[in-house]
């Protein structure tokens, strides 16, 4: 019975998108921003969607990136993350990560959840130790708590125990996907006074590849979610024909070269993927960033 009414369901998303479905209405004219610092002006027009990504040069200095990207290369507790490959369910990825993402360990039980926290200050804290001070996620938090008018902070749990402020991040080479994995972290209407953000660091960047690419899609209203629905859902599976009907569908990416030390902060909320590398790593430090009007921006990995 479930399987006929998903079925069922399916086959009424397709129709309604046949009928009223189109990316026409979907696209906009964000940009990516490339500043030398970060400024409230720049903050605010990225957390009102009015730019799809900023980018800050030279964010980090080349030395603490590669003292970082060696000690993350050799760590001790590397771990790999699984993606959702359509009617294989998880599978196996191109991406290690040093601990377990918390959406990760939710999925795996309260073990799980469990050692993330107990993992999330040491963690940081080994950061901070490697980077001679300030790790570069804190100089991040820092800089965004002086300029945002409601400060930065990093998220906690409902009983105060402290998240990851962000995690050190491994692409390895061969992705099994050519154009990279073209997905969204959180899917649904846009609002301004509201989202989900990506804060990307880059430690070490093969020679060829590992590019960002970025879609000027933005969901307006839940009908524009839901006249496009079909389509949308595949921005969750990492499966090959998904993949290939959803990118012959979407208009073409922003396509951002990252440089060791770059910042990169993009909406993610709309499609992303990194395109594929066949040597070297791309070694980096992630973290969300969400954003409440009137609240304190949060960090959490």
């Amino acid at each position: 019975r479930s399987v006929a009414r998903q079925e069922a369901i399916r086959r009424m998303f397709l129709l309604l998108e046949q009928k009223y479905g189109g990316r026409q209405g979907l696209i906009d004219n964000s940009h990516v921003e490339t500043a030398a610092s970060l400024s409230t002006n720049l903050l605010k027009d990225l957390f009102e969607h009015r730019l799809t990504a900023l980018r800050v040069p030279n964010f980090v200095p080349k030395a603490t990136c590669d003292r970082l990207s060696n000690h993350l290369l050799s760590h001790p507790s590397i771990v790999n993350w699984n993606v959702t490959s359509g009617q294989r369910g998880l599978q196996k990825s191109d991406v290690l990560s040093i601990g377990t993402p918390y959406n990760v360990a939710v999925g795996q039980g309260k073990e799980a959840v469990e050692r993330y926290f107990q993992e999330a200050i040491p963690l940081m804290r080994e950061a901070r130790t490697v980077s001679g001070g300030a790790s570069p996620m804190d100089q991040l938090r820092l800089e965004l708590d002086e300029l945002w008018p409601s400060g930065c902070s990093v998220a906690k749990n409902r009983q105060g125990r402290s998240m990851l402020g962000g995690i050190g991040r491994i692409t390895k080479p061969s992705a099994q996907l050519s154009d990279g994995f073209c997905h969204v972290d959180e899917l649904g209407p846009f609002s301004s006074k509201r989202g989900l953000f990506g804060a990307n660091i880059y430690l070490r960047v093969p020679e060829d590849g590992g590019h960002v690419q970025i879609w000027n899609v933005k969901i307006n209203s839940r009908w524009d979610f839901y006249r496009n629905a079909h389509t949308l859902s595949k921005l969750l599976i990492q499966d090959p024909e998904a993949q290939q009907q959803l990118r012959q569908w979407l208009p073409d990416p922003t396509v951002v070269k990252p440089e060791v030390g770059d910042l990169i902060i993009i909406c993610a909320q709309r499609p992303h993927a990194v395109s594929r590398f066949t040597s070297g790593h791309r070694v980096s430090y992630n973290a969300f960033l969400q954003h409440e009007q009137g609240k304190p921006l949060l960090l959490d990995s």
